[in-house]
């Protein structure tokens, strides 16, 4: 008797041929209404073109990670009415990818991430300063905002605890790589006159001040070709990162790499796989490079970096001018705000609208500026709209966020794993452009530090859980 395989048993039950009729019909009547949509709405048409996509990014988890990073470095507005952008669909795809990967995986424990305690205080905090502020409706799309991204940070937790985050990271810095490359072209074919930012445009810099010291991180990490490659990657992020002429990412990217070098230097003491001399001849060879290539570009073009020495010259001056002008008056209004009400501030979103409560901001040549933009200091903006209670709550964070990385860093005893050392440059980053400068919570740049913020409870939970939850198979 013939053996019976499952393929005919399922040819039994289903009629092969007639599945293929009816799905050639469903193809042909996409690729129609597809047409339709592309002559007469093609706004319709954008959208059935993505679904394909979307279904493929929903099925695998792993091409929902690389999707959200890919988007990250664009800067493309879908709906501009209504404030909706790309990284807005990016993450609502990424939230269903965990939603399906949950349902799935049923027998899979739920385990909340560490941070999530924070950001539901924070979040609490945005509720309670929006119901005593002086704008409580304006409050409503920063709440909305704020619950989005809390939902992407869990999505994305959930997601990447069963990822070998070595790997993303590589694509995270791959990307950054690439869009370097493209901004250092274009800075030097505008003859290094104008500001080059790339398709993220004006985040680029807070990318790229983040990808720095990760990259750093690997390459003194690693050995032989793999140091040697992210070595020059390195020096390409830096090269793309002085071609925006941004003073605040430039200044923090570097300083987190030092930091990041020391820390190694640090562990090199205690470990047996990575030596002290190893790490000083690294840094001695890459210090040469950047330098041999610095050189080389001044002796092809000597003016090319004359308009970034000349941007940082204004810092130095007792009456800044242009963008440094402009951020010390919206520190002034910051601090003018949170003078209104100490404990609660003026309320979520109540920033931009200082100027009904203090109509003579309208006389000031940058009222423009105040209009359309936040304070440009991310602890003044929220002690400003929040008050101590939103200030406390952000600033637990910042010191949560670096514990848990600091943990890692001590609990992780191998110093050729970059993982570990990268997230701690990132937090460190985090505390020390927050005081100043950068955008971390609110904003296209929100998506990028969540998704940091989750790469480290994700690290967390692989170094620290009890049953050493195992990567997940390729999806």
């Amino acid at each position: 008797m013939p053996a019976i395989t499952i393929s005919d048993h399922i040819s039994h039950r289903i009629n092969l041929r007639a599945v293929s009729f009816y799905l050639a019909l469903v193809g042909l009547a996409y690729i129609s209404i597809s047409v339709w949509a592309l002559i007469n709405k093609p706004l319709y048409f954008y959208v059935l073109a993505g679904l394909p996509f979307a279904l493929c990014v929903v099925a695998f988890p792993r091409v929902a990670l690389y999707q959200y990073l890919f988007v990250l470095f664009f800067e493309l507005a879908i709906i501009p009415v209504q404030g909706i952008w790309l990284q807005d669909i990016s993450s609502l795809l990424l939230i269903s990818a965990a939603l399906l990967d949950a349902f799935l995986h049923a027998e899979r424990q739920l385990v909340m991430p560490k941070l999530i305690g924070n950001y539901a205080y924070f979040w609490a905090a945005i509720i309670v300063c929006s119901l005593v502020g002086y704008w409580p409706f304006a409050a409503f799309r920063q709440w909305i905002s704020v619950t989005f991204l809390i939902v992407t940070f869990v999505a994305l937790f959930q997601l990447l605890r069963y990822q070998d985050l070595k790997k993303i990271m590589n694509w995270f810095f791959l990307l950054a790589v690439f869009h370097s490359s493209k901004v250092i072209f274009d800075f030097i074919a505008m003859g290094g006159g104008v500001r080059s930012f790339g398709f993220a445009l004006a985040i680029f810099g807070h990318i790229a001040e983040v990808a720095l010291p990760v990259g750093v991180a690997f390459w003194i990490s690693s050995k032989g070709r793999k140091a040697s490659y992210f070595l020059i990657g390195s020096l390409i992020v830096l090269g793309g990162l002085i071609a925006t002429q941004s003073r605040a990412p430039i200044f923090f990217g570097i300083c987190t790499s030092l930091f990041v070098i020391f820390m190694m230097k640090r562990k090199s003491y205690s470990v047996t796989d990575i030596t002290r001399k190893i790490v000083n001849r690294k840094i001695v060879h890459a210090s040469l490079l950047a330098v041999g290539a610095l050189g080389l570009l001044l002796i092809i073009k000597p003016t090319l970096l004359t308009s970034v020495y000349m941007r940082f010259e204004e810092l130095f001056t007792f009456n800044p001018q242009g963008t440094a002008q402009y951020r010390l008056i919206l520190w002034k209004n910051a601090i003018l705000a949170f003078s209104e009400n100490p404990i609660f501030g003026v309320g979520p979103g109540g920033y931009k609208l200082l100027y009904q409560i203090h109509p003579e901001l309208k006389l000031d040549p940058t009222f423009p500026y105040l209009r359309i933009m936040a304070a440009h200091n991310l602890l003044l903006h929220y002690l400003a709209e929040t008050g101590i209670v939103g200030g406390f709550a952000l600033i637990a964070l910042m010191i949560r966020k670096y514990s848990l990385a600091l943990k890692c860093w001590k609990k992780d005893l191998s110093a050729t794993s970059p993982v570990s050392l990268a997230l701690l440059g990132w937090a460190f980053i985090f505390i020390l452009s927050t005081c100043i400068d950068a955008a971390w919570m609110y904003g296209k740049l929100s998506f990028l530090a969540i998704f940091f913020a989750a790469l480290v409870a994700s690290h967390y939970h692989q170094l620290f859980s009890a049953d050493q939850t195992p990567l997940s198979p390729p999806r």
